[in-house]
């Protein structure tokens, strides 16, 4: 029987849009597993930015709404940015109190937090991202190995190394579930990538490689 895997990821989301497309993007697909990446854009993304306590607050919300509907959760950190191509794209972000790096690891801390306190399995994207440089191994976009000063988001080889992550977790803690949804933002979406926005298994998006591992 075929894994089904859709993708619900969609740039510049933060947790409040998710909270308020649950029903459609999630609910209504009935999914017996979600992977889910939210937060860079609630830390980074001007005019978007929250305070800590307001993300925990938002993801302990979606997770008590997933797990109403059933659902497991794997739940993923943030990966690392590369800082001069994230304040060159958005300068403003540099306007908050603290720094980029120093909020990138508040958010990954309280992630971490929330999955040992609700006992989910957890991806570390933060250690597993690398490098994250301007160089061509960079798993980051950037001009060396890409025609874009981008800084945010993955290449391709990137997109395999969060998809076979997945793929272990899942083999290992969840190989009964066939209907999976990966979820979140622009990471998620696979923005440049051939098959942007879906889980193809052309695609070079992550939940797209996840799909055909999984089938495979």
């Amino acid at each position: 029987m075929a894994i089904e895997v859709s993708n619900a990821g969609f740039p510049g989301d933060t947790t409040l849009e998710l909270l308020k497309k649950f029903q459609r993007d999630v609910a209504a697909r009935e999914p017996d597993l979600v992977v889910l990446l939210i937060g860079s854009n609630d830390m980074l993304y001007p005019g978007h930015m929250l305070t800590i306590g307001e993300y925990c607050k938002n993801l302990n919300t979606l997770l008590d709404r997933t797990a109403v509907i059933g659902a497991d959760v794997i739940l993923m950190t943030a990966p690392h940015f590369i800082t001069a191509l994230l304040l060159e794209n958005y300068p403003q972000t540099i306007e908050h109190a603290l720094s980029p790096e120093t909020r990138l690891v508040l958010l990954n801390d309280a992630i971490k937090a929330i999955a040992a306190e609700r006992q989910l399995e957890l991806v570390d994207l933060y250690e597993l991202i690398a490098p994250v440089d301007m160089s061509p191994e960079s798993m980051i976009l950037n001009p060396a190995n890409s025609d874009r000063r981008d800084g945010m988001h993955f290449t391709a080889a990137g997109n395999r190394a969060v998809a076979l992550a997945v793929y272990e977790k899942i083999r290992k803690y969840f190989s009964e579930k066939r209907r999976i949804i990966c979820w979140g933002d622009s990471l998620t979406y696979g923005v440049y990538m051939p098959g942007k926005g879906t889980a193809d298994p052309a695609a070079l998006t992550y939940p797209g490689i996840l799909c055909k591992l999984l089938n495979s």
